[in-house]
């Protein structure tokens, strides 16, 4: 009974290790300046990002560096004039629009 209960346990573990493994790989903070180029690495894929901001709009383009690798992407933030986050991701001639708004809390 209690080898089944300290295998459990060992179990129990090894997923939460697991876990925190699977946080620090796929969480990604990265800290870009104005105008200025940034080497970064998007799914296996390394880029050079160059965010801008002007008319009111934050943009980013990414390069790509690798050779095999040929699309630039691009995303677009910006606020339309009833306070929405309208964000353009654009690889390639695919465009997607996307629109956020914010909702009243509900108690």
């Amino acid at each position: 009974m209690i080898i089944i209960i300290i295998i459990i346990i060992i179990i129990i573990i090894i997923i939460i290790i697991i876990i925190i493994i699977f946080i620090i790989i796929f969480s990604q903070v990265n800290k870009l300046k104005l105008d200025e180029a940034t080497e970064n690495v998007v799914h296996k894929t390394n880029q050079s990002v160059v965010c801008t901001f002007q008319n009111g709009k934050l943009e980013l383009q990414m390069t790509p560096l690798d050779v095999a690798w040929s699309k630039t992407q691009g995303v677009e933030y910006s606020l339309n004039d009833r306070g929405e986050l309208m964000v353009v991701y654009a690889a390639g001639s695919n465009v997607c629009r996307r629109c956020f708004v914010k909702v009243a809390q509900v108690s």
